[in-house]
This record gives structure tokens, C-alpha cells and sequence, in this order.
């Protein structure tokens, strides 16, 4: 039996920590090495799927931040029971936090190696999880409407156009009667677009939404609409291959796939202290 493991120090780490932990070695008989040898690599890979079958073409394109090799062990005896080695490597300061898409990932892995001759070599990798601090951010109030030949159907304003994870995303809608609708529909959705070698895509996923129909919502009133965040949402970024963003999503429920859309882009960080929701708002379009 030869067994390696990897036991780091801590769950995650931040640009410019030192990534400590220990490579055991585990045995029931002696045996000869070549070299003990640690790993570590940070990745960034977007990859777009076009075709299925025959015709599927995969695109990707992939990105090395670091490349670190250090050797615990030259050659030597491994003997029988257990052999630990202490590590430590610097996380570069600017390096980007983890994340792991649809499309696409940011990676940063160890991977531990007992190299043997004429034999399978003992390895395992494990993934270092690298969190960023969220940005502070000073917020805007944002208005969009909805017109058409001079006839407003719609007017939307966000009280804050930052989106913080655990907090509400307030906003006020008001509505005409100039056109006939089923409903309202408020969403928040978090958006990945990637482009390997030139193939663009994007995902949306939807994180949060209201519903409520024609009937119940009042005309030429504005009416205030409280959204709440999750607390582990995703972040956004923009890396070298993945661009990650938010975006608050208004749609007119209108037969026969007619919808009309607001589109609004939030941002994500922190903001200083709230201020007071009613006084904030007003259409002054």
C-alpha cells in the first residue's frame, strides 16, 4: 500500500497568502523514490460546445497564471508507516478569486506526486479555494421606461444599482393602461459570457423572482418591489476569458410571445448605510 494526501491549513485563502499544509506519505513497506514533489497551478479556461454528433465542435481557450514546482524530497527511502512533509507557497497579490461557471472556471490546484521507478506513482490534487473581498461601490438610482411611438407602458427605477449579497434590491414600477398585459415579472439573474477563439456565448441563471398579475397591480401608482438577495449569490468579475454580471430583468406578460423587456444592469459590492426608500424615489423622467 502507498497511499499520498494533501492537508492544507486553511479552507480558503486571499491574494498574497501563504498556502501552508502538509503532504503525508503513507506506507506498509519501505520503498525507494525519486523525488517528493508538489505542484501548484492556477488555471483560467473557457470552453463553448457548437454541434452535437458528428458535427460537435469544441472551442476553448485556456489561460496559465502560475506555474509553481517545489521538491520536498530528493531521492530517497520512504519508510513504512506514515511521512510527513511541511509546505508553503505565496499566492501571487493580484491574483482572481475561484470560480467555477457554465462555461467556464478559475482554478488553483496542488497536486502532490511521489515519483517511483517502474512502478504507478503515488499522487493526489486537491483544489485551494482563493476568495476576493467584495468592492465597495457608491450606488446610483436608476430609471429605464418603456415606450413606443410616444406612448409610455412602463417606467422602472432601482433605488440602488448595487447588488449585495443577503440585502434587498429595491425598486418602483409604474404601469399604463395603454396596453393590455397578463402580468409583471421582476427578475434578477446572474450572466457568464465567454468567447474561446472568437465563438461567443452567454448563460443566464435567474436568482430571484416576482410575479404578480395585471389585476392586482395598480395604473399611473408607482409600485415599490423588494427583491432579496441570497447570501452565497455568485460574484461578478471580469477576467481575461470569463465576464460575469447582473442584470434586473422587467418584463410586460403579454400574450402570443409578446413580451416587452427592461433590461438593467446592477452591479455587486458593498455600499455605505441605506437611505430612506421613499425619499429616494421619483419619477422625474
Amino acid at each position: 500500500m502507498r497511499e499520498v494526501s494533501i492537508h492544507l491549513g486553511r479552507r480558503s485563502y486571499a491574494p498574497g497568502d501563504i498556502v501552508e499544509g502538509t503532504v503525508i506519505v503513507l506506507t506498509d513497506e519501505m520503498f525507494d523514490c525519486n523525488s517528493v514533489n508538489l505542484r501548484f497551478l492556477g488555471t483560467e479556461k473557457s470552453r463553448v460546445v457548437r454541434g452535437s454528433g458528428k458535427h460537435r465542435r469544441v472551442y476553448e481557450e485556456e489561460l496559465t497564471y502560475f506555474d509553481e514546482f517545489l521538491e520536498l524530497e530528493q531521492e530517497s527511502t520512504i519508510p513504512e508507516g506514515e511521512t510527513r512533509y511541511e509546505f508553503g507557497i505565496e499566492l501571487p497579490p493580484d491574483t482572481i478569486a475561484s470560480y467555477t461557471g457554465i462555461h467556464g472556471y478559475i482554478k488553483y490546484e496542488i497536486e502532490a506526486k511521489v515519483e517511483v521507478s517502474w512502478a504507478l506513482d503515488p499522487r493526489v490534487k486537491v483544489e485551494v479555494p482563493v476568495m476576493v473581498g467584495t468592492q465597495f461601490l457608491e450606488p446610483m438610482t436608476l430609471r429605464e421606461k418603456l415606450e413606443e411611438d410616444e406612448t409610455r407602458f412602463l417606467e422602472v427605477e432601482v433605488e440602488r444599482d448595487v447588488v449585495r449579497p443577503g440585502e434587498s434590491v429595491k425598486l418602483e414600477v409604474r404601469l399604463t393602461d395603454a396596453i393590455d398585459f397578463r402580468g409583471l415579472r421582476c427578475e434578477i439573474l446572474h450572466e457568464e459570457k465567454v468567447s474561446p477563439k472568437g465563438r461567443e456565448e452567454e448563460h443566464r441563471t435567474g436568482l430571484v423572482e416576482w410575479y404578480t398579475e395585471e389585476f392586482r397591480l395598480p395604473k399611473h401608482v408607482p409600485v415599490e418591489i423588494e427583491m432579496k438577495t441570497g447570501d452565497h449569490w455568485p460574484r461578478a468579475f471580469q477576467s481575461p476569458l470569463i465576464t460575469c454580471s447582473y442584470i434586473l430583468k422587467v418584463t410586460l406578460d403579454i400574450a402570443w410571445r409578446f413580451d416587452k423587456v427592461i433590461e438593467i444592469p446592477l452591479r455587486y459590492g458593498k455600499t455605505g448605510p441605506d437611505t430612506d426608500f421613499r425619499t429616494t424615489f421619483g419619477f422625474e423622467f
